[in-house]
């Protein structure tokens, strides 16, 4: 017998026992209303484990191909987690793993087109109301081996994204629900879209990043870039990194920004959150603007010369040497810190 099975009937009979065994706690009409939604909570958990055992069937799809002579990838899957890892081989392999119910999965299947040189590599049926109604726990992965990328497209339905080791000119990755985790990155431009979902990226080296995500944290270690775009509308944001140009907005969360230096324009905003930038370095040639509705500025750091300052219209104005790079900061209820 399968655990999900065995599970499933230790739990039945344990929604049995409270609707027999214990008739006296459900005396009062309180006691009957609490005791009944225990029961249905057991049956609603019971028919999860039923349908997970029942109606699924393991799914293994492998397929290899060359990838000497493409210079793009897409990817795109619908209710499927995406892992793309670093190969040994000198050839690319695809796995699609995992459960599928048998409403989809006469339509499961790995498709890809490398006639081009654009590698294109598509999971899931096109019949979106037919998959929202499929039960199925799938993961693509993909085995590149090590080569530089012209450009990677990955395009994902409601599914974890994780990339490891990619190289590419251009990296661009959408997701409508699931995180996005990516290491060991190295592009000119990297560009994650999250609607719903979390975005993590650690060890990345490129010219220009964007993040944006409307439900969700944004977390980047030991970046390397010469301009950060990022916008998060519920959401924190925690970056650290090296030197670099800032452009971000936080709607509903805090920004914590840990850098060596600010080298181009940049503009920080949040609504209801607060910003604490932290430069490690000593900033040579740095304009601060910040203006406050219901919030507070504070500068705390050597060599910082105050030109203007209002604390009841909450702004302040300064620089740092002959402050030749502008930071303008603006925050409706959440304070600011430069430290």
């Amino acid at each position: 017998m399968k655990k999900s099975t065995l599970r499933g009937l230790i739990l039945i009979l344990v929604g049995i026992s409270l609707l027999f065994y214990f008739p006296n706690l459900v005396a009062t009409s309180r006691s009957y209303i609490w005791w009944l939604l225990s029961a249905i909570l057991i049956g609603l958990i019971t028919l999860a484990y039923f349908l997970k055992s029942s109606l699924t069937h393991p799914v293994l799809v492998e397929k290899h191909f060359n990838s000497d002579a493409a210079q793009s990838l897409v990817i795109e899957s619908i209710n499927t987690n995406i892992e793309i890892r670093k190969s040994l081989s000198s050839t690319a392999t695809v796995q699609l793993i995992g459960k599928s119910s048998h409403l989809s999965s006469d339509e499961l299947d790995i498709s890809f087109d490398d006639t081009t040189e654009t590698i294109t590599i598509s999971t899931g049926s096109n019949n979106y109301l037919r998959s929202f109604f499929s039960f199925s726990f799938l993961k693509l992965i993909i085995d590149l081996p090590e080569k530089h990328w012209s450009s990677v497209r990955i395009k994902a339905t409601s599914g974890n994204i994780t990339m490891n080791n990619c190289q590419a000119t251009n990296i661009q990755v959408k997701s409508i629900s699931g995180n996005v985790i990516a290491t060991h990155m190295d592009s000119s431009q990297l560009s994650v879209d999250v609607l719903s979902g979390n975005i993590k990226l650690d060890d990345i080296n490129n010219t220009l990043t964007s993040l944006h995500t409307k439900s969700g944290n944004i977390k980047a270690a030991r970046l390397q870039t010469n301009n950060l775009q990022f916008a998060a509308v519920s959401g924190n944001v925690h970056i650290s990194g090296g030197s670099m140009g800032i452009d971000g907005d936080a709607k509903s969360g805090n920004i914590k920004l840990l850098l060596d230096q600010i080298i181009h324009h940049s503009t920080l905003s949040a609504k209801s959150g607060n910003i604490m930038l932290s430069l490690l370095s000593p900033s040579q040639h740095l304009a601060v603007d910040y203006a406050g509705r219901s919030g507070i500025g504070k500068v705390h750091k050597d060599g910082f010369i105050v030109r203007h300052k209002n604390d009841h219209r909450n702004e302040i104005r300064g620089l740092f040497g002959n402050g030749t790079t502008s930071l303008i900061v603006q925050t409706s209820s959440g304070n600011f810190t430069l430290q």
